[in-house]
């Protein structure tokens, strides 16, 4: 392919040559300029992109540096073109000379399907195959079916897979003829995909782990976690990676994504970095979004006094009497714009029979009571839900981290033990992400109060695992399982990475959700990046036409003495719009989104 591109380029340029000698009058040449540049993708430079005069057939190339040069005249048109990215057109002026140019993914039709001959697969569809066709794999960008891509990619499927290997190298090694490994499962390595990138100068394989892209091999990962291997080497599958998969990529599918960590044992990845995504719509801030909150609130917030805010939640409740997310938002307005705490109380205690028999309106109110700091009320709260729902794994962390927030250690730590004796019986599975999260609460419980728990169980020694992320830690959990939402993590560079909690694009993570009963995830926040991070949220709804609770737990200096936390609760009504959250400095201080 090099050396076709060079007779091409050569067969070219002797054209023009004679073109100009024999054609053109010599006052036409100092029209003809050299035209140079940089092509990346916002970060890494990209190469074999095609630069083409426009309705001619003058076409070169960039280089694995992203540089190009071609020949051009004032009032050409320079098409820049690459696989999987927009294209761009430029005007060459009269004083142009370097032209340094980022391209940027194009996501519009190959995010909704995968298209061959005349069949198309929706991501919903490619999610349900995914259980039973071993050739569908989970990329970083969607689902992918290597028997309908069109493009080259080799699938080992789980029932395929030697979990007997020491690592992700040795299980691939001999597996893949098109594929070298090079390192071993000790000193870590990487691979070699023939094809993927110049016979002189080959190009290692970056990996995609759930999403997770890494540059070395994760020779952490345990066999028996991992359930698919993919091999990507064509340029319509990893053009979305941008450059630095010139190599190809293998895609790599595992059963535990909550417990993978880095090659040091790190989990506080930015994963915002990992791609050229950059904020372009502002969100919705708090202020904006309180514009679409119900008429009564926007009323009850004009009231001069405290007894004119009493008489509309009267005159109101005529209409929202049956309506209970009326008295939740009366509680928070008493509770918190008014400080009001009684009349709070009382607008609960005397509608409480709307929410007794309804787990997730309790969990949303449970919420409030915590975001109030009134744990108390909210112990009373989650000893109801757990009543109700005592096979909901959620149910169990709940009350515990309820009472641990009232300080009973005791009643915590026995609901801690108890849930670990139904994993360790095989009531609850031991390989689901909510496992990770619970260890890690039950671990910080007795790191905080080991002194306490020896001097009351008359226990020598109290055994606490050394954590292994001090900083801030982020834990999102949700009162309705049905919802579905994706939360937007902004760093101070204006980068994102949004995880997406929905049918589509997470269908199998909330499968599992619902069948054990959990609703709840943690981020560390990178402690890289200095500055102000954002995070944002955007409501896709939970299968009714009515509000999810979100509440955000956030630890700052977590691990450490010195550890803190804040609850905040976001009341999700507004589909399909993204609205600020909250905000934090990356050394753990919080900003409030009111």
């Amino acid at each position: 392919m090099y050396y076709r591109n060079m007779l091409q380029n050569a067969t070219m340029i002797k054209y023009r040559v004679l073109l100009l000698l024999f054609l053109l009058p010599a006052a036409l040449w100092a029209q003809s300029r050299t035209i140079t540049g940089v092509i990346t993708d916002g970060v890494e430079p990209l190469d074999n992109v095609s630069v083409r005069i426009k309705d001619t057939g003058i076409t070169t190339t960039s280089d694995e540096k992203g540089k190009y040069k071609i020949e051009a005249n004032k009032g050409d048109v320079l098409q820049y073109r690459l696989l999987g990215m927009k294209e761009i057109e430029v005007i060459v002026e009269d004083v142009t000379r370097i032209l340094n140019i980022t391209m940027y993914p194009d996501f519009e039709e190959l995010d909704e399907v995968v298209v061959e001959g005349r069949t198309k697969e929706t991501q919903r569809d490619l999610a349900l195959a995914y259980r039973l066709k071993k050739s569908v794999v989970r990329t970083s960008f969607g689902f992918v079916d290597a028997e309908t891509s069109g493009g080259s990619i080799k699938v080992m499927a789980e029932d395929e897979i030697n979990d007997s290997a020491l690592c992700i190298l040795d299980m691939i090694r001999g597996n893949f003829a098109s594929v070298r490994v090079v390192g071993d499962c000790v000193t870590g390595g990487n691979l070699v995909i023939r094809g993927a990138g110049s016979i002189n100068n080959p190009r290692t394989a970056i990996f995609d782990v759930d999403g997770l892209i890494l540059q070395d091999a994760p020779i952490w990962l345990l066999p028996s976690q991992i359930k698919r291997i993919a091999i990507l080497s064509g340029l319509g599958l990893t053009s979305k990676y941008g450059s630095s998969a010139a190599g190809g990529v293998v895609v790599i599918n595992t059963s535990n994504t909550a417990q993978l960590k880095g090659p040091n044992g790190e989990q506080n990845y930015d994963y915002a970095k990992l791609r050229d995504n950059f904020v372009t719509e502002k969100p919705l801030t708090a202020e904006e979004a309180a514009n679409y909150d119900p008429n009564y609130m926007r009323e009850f917030r004009k009231a001069q006094s405290l007894e004119e805010a009493e008489a509309l939640f009267e005159k109101f409740q005529e209409s929202y009497g049956k309506y209970p997310f009326y008295y939740l938002d009366s509680y928070r307005y008493f509770a918190q714009e008014r400080g009001a705490m009684a009349i709070a109380d009382s607008i609960i205690a005397r509608n409480y029979e709307l929410f007794e028999s309804n787990s997730p309106l309790l969990k949303a109110l449970g919420y409030l009571y915590q975001e109030d700091n009134r744990h108390d009320k909210a112990n009373e709260i989650f000893k109801k839900v757990f009543s109700q729902r005592s096979r909901y794994i959620q149910s169990y962390m709940d009350l515990a981290m309820s009472y641990a927030d009232n300080e009973n250690v005791t009643r915590a730590t026995a609901l801690f033990s108890r849930y670990n004796l139904l994993v360790e019986s095989g009531q609850f599975p031991d390989s689901l992400e909510i496992n990770a999260l619970i260890d890690r609460e039950f671990n910080n419980l007795l790191m905080r109060y080991s002194k306490d728990i020896m001097k009351k169980s008359n226990v020598k020694k109290v055994f606490v695992d050394e954590e292994e992320m001090q900083g801030t830690r982020l834990v999102f959990e949700w009162n309705d399982s049905e919802a579905e939402f994706d939360i937007q993590f902004v760093n101070p560079g204006d980068q994102y990475y949004t995880w997406h909690h929905n049918m589509e694009e997470n269908y199998d993570q909330i499968v599992q959700e619902k069948q054990y009963g959990f609703s709840a995830i943690e981020y560390y926040m990178d402690n890289i990046m200095t500055g102000l991070w954002k995070i944002n949220v955007k409501y896709l709804g939970n299968k009714s036409l009515t509000p999810t609770y979100l509440k955000v737990t956030q630890y700052t200096n977590y691990g450490t003495p010195q550890q803190s936390k804040k609850i905040q609760v976001l009341k999700l009504s507004l589909k399909n719009a993204n609205m600020e959250f909250f905000k934090l400095n990356n050394r753990g201080v919080f900003s409030s989104k009111r």
